[in-house]
């Protein structure tokens, strides 16, 4: 009798642990086989939300309805559609640029601008509890987006349009969309054969999906058959283009400085080699965008009748970087800018406008670029090109920070870069204006941020002149002497008895010195020969062409230069053959009498 009970105890063991370790098995196979059937409710919110594509906004951008009207915070198309949206808190003006648009809009009022032209609101831009709303169905057409309110689920839901996407199709009877990705993840819908969702991304087993009703999960890749199609809802009209260019060649500009008038130019005859003048004709005066105006018709016509453009420059107050700084940052003084420059492109006549704003504070360097977004489609539209002087961007150089160069190179028309004033007046060191190495690295340096087909090569017809003395101490003082023009180089080369001129093949200039006294006289110098190779440049990067400081300084040979190298349809291989083994010498011609050599 002990003996069969002790048998009976150890079939009972022995049945139970095969019991617990089938039940094991079992389990291990349910965890990791069995999907998950469980479902949770995918609109678990109170409050209105903004769905983009398949990425739920932060609650701090939830929509807000005002008259059956979808408002969305401006930091909210600031994140998801256009980083570029300007809110002036000061001014209470919201404005909005595309590539041929200016909107804007002040808070309160049911009315917007579109380049200068009243159009209807239906819902003003609305500032509640400190944040900004925008009437976003207002703007969707100029954004090219949708927007669509899901009242069942109580969402606003934005897709950007004029692009491809992936659309998934249920080819099973039965499939879920799950929170995961993973069928042990619960089920946010069960669908059916031939329900369609909006693919946004792919996985190994999985799909990254959205229903019509703005639920976002995952759906296994073996349940949907997955195709391409295109969302179009506003055919793209590309904005006109006005962007000048030459009949021949590349462009050749030239800045015509003058400060209290207009020259007359009755007699001075065409220049070959010389397509645009850009004459120094308005300033800001003020941190309200009001401008100085020394413009003359008479200039117009008979650049016009020489078959030269006038893209007119205007300048910032480079004294005052912070009257600047207080017109850049003002939405009415920007407006008020841009309106002048509107009014005298059409009273002068003018073909384009170059704007040359420089000692900016490196904090508004996006509110340069903003001026620019504001000014360009309002220039364009009345058929205006619109150039940007620009420094180096060097990062050693404080001077070129307060550009953003790329985004310059997609707003404007042409970009001038001013590969000049290497050694600045009242530079520490004596040394060449714009040496060869120095302006091709440069040139390169922007190439990465700016198209070449929209880069002009600055080039200079001036140098400096430098004064070396040795003080008591043993150390050297530098000092500039004069900034001479083409001709005044010549000058004082002609002037200077005893004078050392020899060729810096580095530089790919003359160099001159002398000494006069305690002095020691440095200059490098710049001329046909030195110009020559700079505009190599043009044709080794197939640049838009140059702009050079400044026509009043210029003379017959630079031009010749200039016109051999960019009118004449040479490559770059064919000016390296040209000038591979060229001999060069510096051309001093007599001075008229009484010339000076300044």
């Amino acid at each position: 009798m002990k003996k069969a009970l002790v048998l009976i105890l150890l079939l009972v063991f022995i049945a139970g642990g095969s019991y617990l370790a089938v039940k094991t098995v079992y389990q291990a196979y349910v965890d990791r086989y069995v999907p998950v059937t469980s479902m949770i409710d995918p609109f678990d919110h109170t409050e209105t939300i903004l769905m983009v594509g398949a990425e739920k906004a932060p609650k701090s951008m939830n929509p807000l309805f005002y008259q059956d009207r979808i408002l969305l915070p401006v930091e909210a198309v600031r994140t998801y559609i256009d980083k570029n949206i300007l809110w002036d808190a000061k001014e209470k003006k919201l404005t909005v640029t595309t590539k041929d648009k200016v909107i804007r809009m002040e808070t309160e009022k049911l009315q917007a601008y579109i380049n200068n032209i009243p159009v209807k609101l239906y819902i003003p831009v609305t500032e509640i509890n400190n944040k900004v709303y925008v009437p976003i169905e207002f703007l969707k057409e100029f954004y090219s987006i949708e927007i669509r309110y899901v009242r069942e689920s109580d969402i606003v839901i934005i897709d950007y349009l004029n692009r491809m996407v992936q659309e998934a199709r249920v080819i099973t009877e039965k499939a879920y969309l799950r929170n995961g990705r993973s069928i042990k993840r619960e089920v946010l819908a069960v669908l059916s054969f031939g329900d369609t969702m909006r693919v946004f991304e792919e996985y190994k087993d999985w799909y990254k999906v959205r229903l019509d009703n703005g639920t976002v999960g995952y759906v296994q890749k073996d349940d949907v058959g997955v195709s391409w199609v295109t969302v179009i809802h506003i055919p793209y009209v590309p904005p006109r283009d006005f962007s000048w260019k030459p009949e021949t060649g590349k462009i050749s500009l030239s800045w015509h400085s003058m400060y209290s008038g207009t020259p007359d130019m009755t007699g001075v005859e065409k220049i070959d080699g010389l397509d645009v003048l850009s004459p120094r004709w308005f300033e800001v005066i003020d941190e309200h965008g009001n401008l100085k105006n020394i413009a003359d018709l008479n200039y117009t016509r008979w650049a016009h009748e020489q078959g030269y453009k006038v893209w007119a420059m205007v300048v910032n107050n480079f004294s005052d970087a912070q009257e600047t700084s207080r017109l850049l940052n003002s939405t009415e003084a920007r407006e008020n800018l841009i309106r002048q420059l509107l009014v005298f492109a059409s009273l002068y006549e003018v073909d384009g406008i170059n704007f040359d704003f420089e000692n900016v504070l490196k904090q508004d360097k996006d509110m340069l670029t903003q001026l620019m977004r504001e000014a360009v489609p309002l220039l364009k539209e009345q058929g205006l090109t619109v150039s940007i002087d620009v420094g180096v961007p060097d990062g050693s150089d404080t001077y070129s920070l307060c550009y953003d160069h790329q985004a310059l190179g997609e707003i404007m028309d042409y970009v001038m870069l001013m590969t000049y004033d290497q050694h600045w007046h009242g530079s520490p060191v004596a040394g060449s204006v714009a040496q060869y190495v120095w302006v091709e690295n440069r040139l390169r340096r922007t190439l990465e941020m700016v198209p070449n087909e929209k880069l002009l090569l600055g080039i200079p017809f001036y140098s400096r002149l430098w004064e070396e003395t040795v003080t008591t101490d043993g150390k050297v003082s530098v000092k500039t002497a004069k900034t001479p023009s083409i001709q005044g180089m010549r000058n004082i080369a002609k002037a200077s008895e005893g004078a050392s001129i020899t060729w810096d093949d580095v530089s790919k200039q003359f160099y001159l010195e002398y000494r006069e006294g305690d002095s020691l006289y440095r200059m490098w110098i710049e001329d046909e020969n030195s110009l020559n190779y700079k505009t190599s440049l043009v044709l080794k990067y197939n640049l838009a062409g140059v702009c050079s400081w400044d026509y009043n300084c210029s003379d017959r040979r630079v031009w010749e230069a200039i016109y051999a190298n960019l009118k004449k349809d040479m490559t770059y291989e064919e000016w390296l053959t040209k000038y591979q083994n060229a001999q060069f010498s510096y051309y001093i011609d007599k001075p008229e009498e009484g010339e000076s050599a300044a």
